[in-house]
């Protein structure tokens, strides 16, 4: 699986007033803690990963008075040159232009100083957002195999096969509307130990296994919501593992299953819960209707005998002997 690409495109813009404060602010946060960046280690794994970046952010920080030097500095392609160029906005105390990027449906507006890449620099002068701040640290998650969960009270990260922080899922299943009880997060039309097993239920779902956590999202609130449940996720998180993660349609039919030929598309964010669910189902039904297998369903349950199905209509004894002529 693909982790969701973040498209940015840049332009330029006369800075709004309140933009060029709170960017001045955050640089001067900044310059009195330059760690405020930085997500907090789980382990000694990660943390002998975010100890290096801290090294070489240290390193511009101890520059932090000297203009001369945060300009030198700030041509460096990395994270510290990103530092260096938001720390030279104390200097200036001022942000006329700035360049504006579009990151999914959002206009971000920064502060183009030196030559780090711009999500470097959107990244560290965002450093309160938890979206935007991811931006500063997928390379590094995916070149050495750690996680990163960003969410409104923390910023984590941790071994790549550990288990996300639950005030992280609290967080991040709230945001998608879906409730979230120990390992499983489900919208209210679900049976849990149904959607655990993956087992049919009443409506047609979506089944994705992430790390230690299903989630549930039954076809009704699929239409409801529009959205891509997974893409809508990994807004707040990087994982290198994603990969690994399990997306399956569980339909109320047992009959109905097979390949997912949308899948791709689901996984790079281009199709919704709703569009995955309504593709795939519609393309079994066609499958099952052209085999030559006979399916018996009533109220959207399947029978696996004749005298099942009848009794499950409950006809008088004349209907009964109709239906029995009709189906021998």
């Amino acid at each position: 699986m693909k982790r969701p690409k973040r498209r940015i495109r840049t332009f330029a813009k006369t800075a709004p007033k309140t933009k060029e404060k709170k960017l001045i602010e955050n640089a001067k946060k900044l310059a009195k803690d330059p760690f405020i960046l930085l997500p907090t280690c789980n382990d000694k794994g990660a943390e002998k990963v975010i100890i290096k970046v801290r090294k070489r952010i240290e390193k511009v920080w101890k520059n932090r008075n000297d203009i001369k030097k945060l300009e030198k500095l700030a041509n460096k392609k990395g994270i510290e040159g990103a530092v260096a160029g938001t720390l030279m906005l104390i200097h200036s105390e001022k942000a006329p232009y700035l360049a504006s990027a579009r990151i999914g449906n959002r206009d971000i507006m920064y502060a183009l100083r030196g030559k780090a890449r711009k999500e470097l620099l959107i990244a560290v002068q965002n450093f309160d957002d938890p979206i935007l701040r991811l931006l500063g640290f997928r390379e590094l998650a995916m070149k050495n195999k750690i996680c990163l969960y960003s969410w409104d009270n923390g910023f984590v990260c941790s071994r790549g096969d550990s288990k996300p922080p639950e005030d992280f899922n609290k967080f991040v299943f709230d945001k998608i509307g879906l409730r979230f009880e120990k390992d499983i997060a489900h919208c209210s039309h679900i049976d849990k130990k149904r959607l655990r097993n993956g087992e049919p239920d009443k409506e047609d779902y979506l089944r994705i296994k992430w790390k230690n956590i299903v989630i549930g999202v039954c076809r009704s609130c699929a239409n409801k919501s529009n959205k891509n449940t997974l893409f809508e996720m990994s807004k707040y998180f990087i994982d290198p593992n994603i990969g690994d993660t399990s997306v399956k349609i569980v339909s109320r039919l047992p009959e109905l299953k097979g390949e997912i030929d949308e899948l791709n598309d689901y996984l790079d964010g281009k199709i919704t819960d709703a569009q995955l669910l309504s593709k795939t189902i519609e393309k079994w039904k066609k499958k099952l209707k052209s085999s030559d297998r006979r399916i018996l369903i009533a109220d959207g349950k399947s029978y696996d005998t004749v005298e099942e199905f009848i009794d499950s209509l409950k006809p008088n004894r004349y209907e009964k002997i109709g239906l029995e002529f009709i189906l021998s």
